[in-house]
Protein backbone atom coordinates (compact mmCIF):
# COMPACT_ATOMS: atom_id res chain seq x y z
CA UNK A 1 0.00 0.00 0.00
CA UNK A 2 2.59 2.60 0.79
CA UNK A 3 4.54 1.84 -2.72
CA UNK A 4 0.69 2.78 -4.49
CA UNK A 5 0.32 5.96 -2.02
CA UNK A 6 4.05 7.07 -3.03
CA UNK A 7 3.22 6.45 -6.96
CA UNK A 8 0.05 8.65 -6.36
CA UNK A 9 1.32 10.91 -5.07
CA UNK A 10 4.24 11.33 -6.57
CA UNK A 11 2.59 11.13 -10.30
CA UNK A 12 -0.08 14.22 -8.83
CA UNK A 13 2.94 16.14 -7.77
CA UNK A 14 1.85 16.56 -4.15
CA UNK A 15 3.95 16.24 -0.82
CA UNK A 16 4.78 12.38 0.46
CA UNK A 17 2.85 13.68 3.59
CA UNK A 18 1.25 10.27 4.44
CA UNK A 19 2.89 7.67 7.54
CA UNK A 20 1.77 4.48 8.81
CA UNK A 21 -1.18 5.59 10.80
CA UNK A 22 -2.50 6.89 7.58
CA UNK A 23 -2.46 3.08 5.67
CA UNK A 24 -5.86 1.58 7.11
CA UNK A 25 -7.69 4.62 5.33
CA UNK A 26 -6.09 4.39 2.35
CA UNK A 27 -6.48 0.62 2.29
CA UNK A 28 -10.39 1.17 2.40
CA UNK A 29 -10.27 3.81 -0.48
CA UNK A 30 -8.34 1.97 -2.60
CA UNK A 31 -10.77 -1.08 -2.35
CA UNK A 32 -13.62 1.04 -2.88
CA UNK A 33 -12.17 2.65 -5.64
CA UNK A 34 -11.22 -1.43 -7.43
CA UNK A 35 -14.89 -2.52 -6.06
CA UNK A 36 -16.35 0.74 -8.59
CA UNK A 37 -13.74 0.59 -10.77
CA UNK A 38 -12.79 3.97 -10.92
CA UNK A 39 -9.82 6.21 -8.93
CA UNK A 40 -11.05 9.87 -7.79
Amino acid sequence: MFMLKYIDFYSRGLSLCFEQEHMPYFRLRTTKEILKLKAD
